[in-house]
């Protein structure tokens, strides 16, 4: 029989010893456990901060930096599940209280519109009304209506005429005397109403205008001309039939050349009607080959009179003339033509303008020369000088101010032009 060695059965070592545990060691279960008790804390509505443990300990720091991880990666997703819901409220109640914010502004800024609104409404109707004034005023009696005169050879027609200061029919007479043509007598009250009327008129009143002289013409413009400055005008509209009459020809007093300045006009400033005056307009109231030939018609064909050249205060074109040659010379070809043709005329006609100090008196001289100048071009043709030796024509220039509105009438006498 084989000899066995029997195995020693093994004697179990007892178990080792633990150290006593001091009472701030923890365990890594511990960490464990109050990781979890702090995750129950952060998941409540109102989050606080973990309390941070104490590490002073003895037995190493491998347990507790385990534990501390742990803990860390519990706590950090309760975290952020607790915050966000927390923003999203906040966020929510800021921007309802901002709308609700808004509508308390609006409506009470609509209440105080309507309450102001309200009292405006109140305060004018419960206005009192305006003082009355203090002054009291004096009634004078008016004197008895002026009775209208009728003439004797219109029963047909017993229309007013327009009456005078006291003194009725004579003062009337004495002023239709004066009259210097039927223009004047029908601006004193008639008015044409039917179309045989208006040919008696201009019947009557060419008529007078054919047996008036020069200087009876010349007159009849300054007397208009009084009339105008002196804000006494007698010149009036025209009837329908009346203007219907000026179809069938024309019968001028007077031919003026004049500016054509839009601050001078004629026929207002002579206080004369359609078909008085045959009017010819050019800047500076210059003499040329155009207005020669319009005079020409005026003169030997309407057998007009009286030929008026009149310049006027404050010329723009006399001005323009005192300029230099070579200022001038810059201007548009027509333009510069016709300056140079005045600074030529005013050249030959005033020699003294320069020792003139006084704007406004310098001024003045040069108007007249240059209409002075225009004057002489006219009497340089032979037809015109015949009729002026006869006595048939008379040529004279003119200063209008257009300050006062005087006009200045001179007559221009150049011997050796009429010759």
């Amino acid at each position: 029989m084989p000899f066995v060695q029997r195995k020693a059965a093994p004697t179990q070592a007892p178990p080792p010893q633990q150290a006593p545990k001091p009472a701030d060691i923890f365990e890594v279960e511990d960490v464990v456990d109050m990781s979890a008790q702090e995750n129950e804390t952060l998941s409540a509505p109102q989050f606080k901060a973990p309390e941070q443990p104490d590490l002073s300990c003895g037995a190493g720091p491998a347990p507790i930096l385990d534990g501390l991880k742990g803990g860390a990666a519990t706590i950090a997703p309760a975290a952020a599940a607790a915050a966000g819901p927390i923003v999203s409220t906040d966020l929510t109640m800021l921007a309802v209280g901002v709308v609700v914010m808004i509508l308390v502004v609006v409506n009470v800024a609509l209440v105080l519109y309507l309450a102001l609104s309200k009292n405006s409404a109140s305060a004018q109707k419960e206005a009192p009304p305006p003082p009355q004034p203090s002054v009291h005023y004096i009634s004078v009696p008016q004197p008895p209506p002026v009775q209208p005169v009728y003439h004797d050879d219109e029963p047909h027609n017993p229309r007013p005429r327009r009456q005078s200061a006291p003194g009725g029919e004579e003062v009337h007479n004495e002023r239709m005397k004066r009259s210097s043509s039927a223009r004047s007598l029908k601006s004193m009250g008639d008015r044409a109403e039917t179309l045989e009327e208006a040919k008696a008129f201009t019947e009557e009143r060419n008529n007078e205008v054919r047996n008036m002289s020069p200087r009876e013409i010349l007159e009849s413009l300054k007397a208009g001309n009084s009339r105008f400055w002196n804000g006494t005008p007698e010149r009036v509209d025209m009837s329908a039939v009346e203007r219907r009459q000026l179809i069938h020809g024309q019968v001028p007093k007077v031919a003026v050349l004049g500016c054509a300045d839009s601050r001078v006009p004629i026929e207002i400033v002579f206080d004369q009607g359609p078909g008085d005056i045959f009017t010819l307009r050019v800047a500076g109231n210059v003499h040329g080959s155009h207005v020669a030939g319009s005079l020409d018609y005026a003169v030997h064909h309407l057998n007009i009179k009286l030929v008026v050249v009149l310049g006027h205060e404050g010329c723009g074109a006399v001005k323009a003339a005192q300029l230099a040659e070579a200022d001038i010379k810059g201007e548009q070809p027509y333009l510069r033509d016709m300056l140079l043709g005045m600074k030529k005329d005013l050249k030959a006609n005033s020699k003294d303008l320069d020792s003139i100090a006084d704007p406004r008196a310098r001024d003045r001289e040069a108007v007249i020369a240059n209409t002075r100048a225009q004057v002489h071009k006219i009497l340089e043709d032979k037809a015109m000088r015949a009729k002026v030796k006869a006595g048939e024509l008379l040529v004279v220039g003119g200063f209008y101010e257009i300050s006062s509105g005087v006009v200045d009438l001179f007559e221009v006498v150049n011997p050796e032009l009429l010759k």
